[in-house]
């Protein structure tokens, strides 16, 4: 019974019929595919769960057959939804693709570009990298994407990329633009009698100022790894800034890139753990590298570091 429910979704994206079928019906699918919930696939959509049931049952009943199966845990998809999963995600990898073309051709010094940066990154390109290419390109609108997520270029979910993981996709176009060694930091008057701890154990009696752990970069995680579960947390943040202000105001000792520790010449460097280096790659996809605008944004990156 799968097979011939399969068979007649094929029938329908074979037949003539398909082609008038609006594609934004397959939208909300997908929406619904990939949260697993009328109600989740709303909030996406930016609209309202009864909207959202209407156009999938509409689909369903123009396609003849059941695309998913309702349970207590969510929407799940029947045989036929893999298969018109499959065909929908062949079709949207073709559109990004042209999309993808159409914007490596694009030779204008205006229009938005999309850069993907871990938040403390983001900051910095903010103080030091993007400055200039607001001064020399007055109508290029950069759009910061922060947070812990890994975007896909390829999808067109950003147009250029700041990562501290080499990525292994391919059809990206990767430059390394410097190294970064992250070490433990404190103020110099933060310490009593101004005077380093001499050994972990002392060192783990002072509050700590860190990131959360859905934020730190690998390299951060294993410089503090040996001692993770017995520090005393007195401020959790999201972005290096707040470590840095934080560390600096002698609030606590931190984890912090050298290049910003070394903007508060009274910051010094905990000597009883060595720094680990983290890479900063500049990733962007082969084809979109050759859009002037994007060009202009990674040539002022690469300049700043």
């Amino acid at each position: 019974m799968h097979n011939c429910s399969l068979m007649k979704c094929k029938n329908a994206f074979n037949d003539v019929s398909f082609c008038v079928m609006n594609w934004d019906d397959f939208r909300f699918f997908q929406a619904v595919k990939v949260q697993g919930s009328l109600k989740n696939a709303a909030k996406v959509l930016g609209t309202d769960q009864a909207t959202v049931g209407r156009r999938l049952y509409a689909l369903e009943d123009r396609l003849g057959t059941k695309l998913f199966e309702k349970r207590s845990n969510g929407f799940f998809l029947t045989p036929s939804g893999e298969g018109i999963a499959r065909m929908v995600d062949e079709i949207e990898e073709k559109f990004d693709h042209i999309g993808t073309k159409l914007l490596g051709k694009d030779q204008r010094l205006q229009g938005p570009v999309r850069i993907a940066a871990p938040g403390g990154l983001a900051n910095y390109l903010l103080k030091y990298g993007l400055k200039r290419v607001t001064e020399l390109y007055p109508e290029i609108e950069l759009n910061l994407l922060t947070g812990p997520e890994v975007l896909n270029l390829s999808k067109r979910e950003a147009d250029l990329a700041i990562r501290f993981v080499k990525p292994e996709e391919q059809n990206l176009h990767l430059t390394r633009l410097a190294d970064w060694p992250v070490g433990l930091y404190g103020s110099k008057d933060f310490w009593k009698r101004g005077v380093q701890p001499k050994c972990v154990e002392e060192l783990l009696r002072y509050p700590f100022v860190g990131l959360y752990p859905e934020v730190m970069m690998e390299k951060e995680e294993k410089l503090l790894a040996p001692f993770h579960q017995k520090l005393k947390y007195v401020v959790s943040t999201h972005a290096w800034e707040h470590v840095y202000e934080a560390v600096k105001n002698g609030i606590g000792w931190g984890a912090l890139p050298e290049a910003i520790a070394s903007r508060a010449p009274h910051l010094e460097r905990i000597r009883l753990i060595a720094p680990q280096n983290a890479v900063i790659w500049m990733v962007t996809h082969a084809d979109v590298r050759k859009n002037a605008r994007v060009q202009a944004v990674a040539r002022a990156l690469r300049e700043s570091f």
